[in-house]
């Protein structure tokens, strides 16, 4: 994460997402913690509507332009409010994946 500028930061796959915290104490792999709560990743991103890379971009850009759309309403959203909703909020989305941003 270090790497790529950002204290903050999603790993999902299709059924679970969890959001990652840096410190940035170090350039090691320690200095990242994960957030207790493990999201489902369906009722953050929708069941339908494409590849799950697509439906994660959506929701990425709704999550920069429009986090109140964005973020459902719902008690077990609460972990997002606090680091990732101000990170992401009014920024640029770009995709990180198998150790390359594209």
């Amino acid at each position: 994460m270090f790497g790529l500028g950002c204290g903050n930061g999603l790993v999902l796959d299709a059924e679970q997402c969890v959001i990652l915290h840096d410190s940035f104490r170090s350039m090691d792999p320690d200095s990242i913690e994960q957030e207790p709560a493990t999201l489902e990743t369906p009722r953050l991103l929708g069941a339908n509507g494409g590849p799950i890379e697509q439906r994660l971009e959506r929701w990425l850009n709704a999550l920069a332009t429009n986090w109140h759309g964005a973020v459902p309403r719902e008690a077990w959203s609460a972990p997002l409010l606090t680091d990732v909703v101000p990170a992401a909020s009014g920024s640029v989305v770009r995709r990180a994946m198998n150790g390359s941003t594209q």
